[in-house]
């Protein structure tokens, strides 16, 4: 809760090609409070005036001092003078060239840093923001968010430090960086990671966006591809990532197609229940839970794309699907700060995919593909077994394509079990189907 997206390390008025949030709706937000239409975006202009000036930048236009012509301007180095990146695979351009034609602000500047410390620290203190979404992280050098974040600067400290004396303990930090890997391999994970922990060990970011599993998940449930390739994400996440379980995970958003533009309804809830209990944040974007398509049209009949009508719908059937994943979810600690281990997959194609979540002493079995053929043949009897002989007692959640009810699950399991057993203890099978 409270999350809102910021640009640190990039141009401070939000123009680093991720999103640029109003000031007085930040306030709004942070403080709680309502603002009366009539005057509120008066006292919004005035809240981020505020803040630019708390951070030493006075106004947007004084602080382009990006003239290298002028040769004061040329001496002050606020931007890197440099032309739009060519080669995405060379550092020194990704990090202090143009992306998309947009200045480039010299994150090594001391001046810089102190004036994007004292303006992000002053929407922590005034506008009480609780987390910090840093976009385009990919093109700032990783070193700058150590500064960034625990410079122990007495007058300008670092914003976890600012957090920390208003008695946000667990305030949030995560970056965006597009990096999605092909099967088998994690060039783009460690990457990711490297904004997490510097060569030398030490903090910078809390977390990054899960790019890698986004990309996974697309290429299992909306293109059929061999599940042993999540088998390879899930287990690369977990010994890769220091922090898994503080990554933003997602299945789509403002900057990649809806996943219904590639895929089917039963694949999205498959991918939605996948996000919802492995370790991470699951973050699901404005319009997936109606169904939507298109990228980035409005939820209401005013706004771009709506087809002139509201479109937010509490009966809608993935709004309801979410809500039962949510409940799932926060049912259990295990959901939330478990850890996965795979203990099923197909290598040829889509299939079978299923892992043991393990908290302390509780345990979940999530299955998906819980009508496929392996299932029936193999794994509801081998579940049938290890509870006849007093070895599972979790709960076991069935996912699949066909939109069955609990029930009909059960119905399934069991039919499946009675062609393995020529007798089934009706009290084992009572407590398996319990789970």
């Amino acid at each position: 809760d409270g999350v809102e997206e910021g640009t640190a390390g990039r141009d401070v008025d939000g123009a680093s090609g991720g999103e640029a949030h109003d000031p007085g709706e930040l306030a709004r937000l942070g403080r709680g409070q309502a603002v009366d239409p009539v005057d509120g975006a008066a006292r919004e202009h005035e809240f981020g005036r505020e803040a630019l000036a708390g951070g030493g930048i006075h106004e947007a236009h004084d602080h382009r001092r990006h003239d290298a012509r002028d040769p004061a301007q040329a001496r002050e180095a606020i931007y890197h003078w440099t032309p739009d990146i060519r080669d995405f695979t060379n550092p020194a351009q990704e990090h202090d060239w143009q992306m998309a034609g947009l200045d480039d602000l010299n994150t090594e500047n001391l001046r810089v840093r102190e004036a994007l410390r004292r303006s992000y620290g002053y929407w922590i203190r005034e506008a009480g923001v609780d987390a910090f979404r840093v976009d385009t992280a990919f093109y700032v050098p990783p070193d700058y968010f150590r500064d960034f974040l625990y410079a122990d600067d007495p007058q300008h400290p670092g914003i976890l430090r600012v957090a920390e004396a208003t008695g946000r303990r667990n305030f949030h930090v995560f970056g965006e960086g597009f990096g999605i890997d092909k099967p088998f391999e994690e060039t783009q994970s460690r990457k990711i990671e490297s904004f997490v922990r510097g060569a030398d060990g030490k903090a910078l970011m809390p977390a990054m966006i899960n790019f890698p599993l986004y990309g996974t998940g697309i290429d299992i449930f909306a293109k059929g591809r061999p599940t042993r390739e999540m088998r390879h994400r899930i287990e690369t996440m977990m010994r890769v990532h220091e922090s898994p379980h503080l990554m933003p995970s997602f299945v789509d958003n403002h900057d990649v197609d809806r996943f219904l533009a590639n895929g089917g309804m039963a694949a999205l809830q498959q991918n939605l229940l996948l996000i919802m209990t492995l370790p991470g944040i699951p973050v699901i974007y404005y319009g997936t839970e109606q169904g939507f398509t298109e990228q980035r049209g409005a939820m209401f009949k005013t706004g771009f794309g709506s087809g002139g009508r509201d479109r937010f719908d509490e009966s809608a059937p993935l709004y309801r699907s979410l809500q039962s994943m949510t409940a799932l979810r926060k049912s259990h600690k295990l959901f939330t700060h478990g850890n996965p281990t795979v203990l099923k997959d197909s290598a040829t194609g889509a299939g079978v995919l299923a892992y043991r979540m393990r908290h302390g002493n509780a345990d979940a079995l999530v299955l998906f593909g819980a009508t496929g053929d392996l299932a029936v043949r193999k794994l509801f009897p081998a579940l049938y077994r290890l509870a006849l002989s007093g070895r599972i007692d979790v709960p076991v959640i069935g996912v699949a394509t066909r939109e069955w009810d609990d029930d009909q699950l059960r119905a399934y399991a069991r039919e499946a079990i009675e062609a393995k057993n020529d007798t089934i203890d009706e009290g084992v099978w009572s407590q398996l189907a319990a789970n």
